[in-house]
């Protein structure tokens, strides 16, 4: 899989002025936190940097209180004008399960959501309620986090 980063970068050079990224971590309700924000990397070496610290982050699936706090984040720190995209990397096994809902008022505010489905047994039909249409074309599969990660990142 090519370098997802690399990718973004390509599009659209990542700088303060132009593509900006943030990363959330989410699992239970006090696990659910940004990695880092739009404001922290100004360039692609820093987000790649950023992303080689990232470590696994255990605990129960939260995918709503994910979403909610990146719907905040956009409401209080996105451009007004800019391309709003979502990544979100789950089993999608979350409990309780109404990240649909959280998922349908991203959509609603212009939100593009992808997700890159991880492990052998995953949730396919949750993942396909939370992401963008068509799903075909706005979900990876992935065997594990690691091996994901290695190929991000790398």
């Amino acid at each position: 899989m090519q370098n997802a980063a690399e990718i973004i970068d390509s599009q659209n050079k990542i700088a303060s002025e132009g593509t900006r990224l943030a990363v959330l971590k989410f699992s239970s309700s006090s696990l659910t936190r940004f990695e880092f924000g739009f404001d922290k990397y100004k360039s692609f070496e820093e987000v790649k940097e950023g992303l080689r610290k990232m470590l696994y982050q255990g605990g129960g699936t939260r995918i709503d209180r994910g979403l909610a706090l990146a719907r905040q984040h956009f409401i209080l720190k996105g451009r007004s004008g800019a391309d709003k995209v979502i990544i979100v990397m789950t089993d999608g096994k979350s409990k309780p399960y109404t990240a649909s809902r959280q998922a349908r008022l991203l959509r609603n505010m212009g939100v593009e959501i992808f997700a890159v489905a991880i492990g052998v047994d995953i949730a396919l039909d949750k993942i396909n309620a939370m992401v963008s249409k068509p799903e075909d074309i706005h979900i990876i599969k992935s065997l594990n986090y690691c091996s994901f990660n290695s190929e991000l990142i790398n």
